[in-house]
């Protein structure tokens, strides 16, 4: 598999989401009011960080981190805010956030590109560092989508593309079974949405942490 920090520096040097910087994407209006006011606030997987900045302008407290530092330097160039600070950070690799800090994880379109022990090795993570009745906000590709099935199924649910695009598609069950341990869902739905100049299908979660 091409490594995906290489594939995604690529991207966003060729600048292909910087059309999603100038405003917060649908999911983030969604899962905004879920959140406790001036809330902690990681964004994992923050992209052109639309949503950061969105959460910043509401009053929130935002660490916006991404594995690539391409996307990285160029948020902290166009998007200041006395609320945001962005950081690289790989979210399969040792965390660093003390437990129990964080009232929100948010992760947009970030946590689908893992087989399922490092999967949920990180949802186990994030379940350390939240509060309790902390939120996990997250939205993963579902197995509706028209990506699926595309390329080599290298793992159940987990495919390859012919340009080494890594897309691991999520259904309700697996979500559930995923945060079975350490969360009680607030909200669980699948949703079909115009992105990226097509129609795609998502599963859209916020889950409450329960285990400290």
């Amino acid at each position: 598999m091409i490594d995906q920090r290489e594939l995604w520096d690529t991207k966003h040097a060729a600048d292909e989401h910087a059309k999603y910087r100038g405003g917060p994407m649908t999911f983030a209006r969604y899962v905004e009011p879920f959140f406790p006011r001036r809330a902690e606030v990681l964004d994992l997987g923050c992209g052109v960080a639309g949503d950061a900045y969105f959460f910043a302008q509401r009053g929130h407290h935002v660490t916006a981190t991404d594995f690539s530092k391409t996307v990285i330097e160029q948020d902290k160039a166009l998007l200041q805010h006395p609320n945001l600070s962005f950081s690289v950070l790989d979210i399969t690799g040792p965390l660093s956030f003390p437990t129990a800090s964080l009232d929100v994880v948010y992760a947009h379109l970030s946590l689908h590109y893992y087989d399922h022990e490092t999967t949920a090795k990180v949802f186990d993570e994030i379940a350390r560092f939240l509060k309790p009745n902390g939120l996990f906000c997250f939205a993963c590709k579902s197995t509706k989508d028209s990506d699926y099935g595309q390329g080599e199924e290298v793992e159940q649910g987990i495919f390859v593309s012919s340009k080494g695009h890594v897309r691991h598609f999520f259904t309700p069950d697996y979500v559930t079974e995923l945060l079975s341990n350490a969360f009680v869902v607030q909200s669980l739905e699948e949703v079909t949405e115009f992105y990226v100049d097509k129609s795609a299908s998502f599963i859209r979660c916020v889950a409450k942490s329960i285990i400290k």
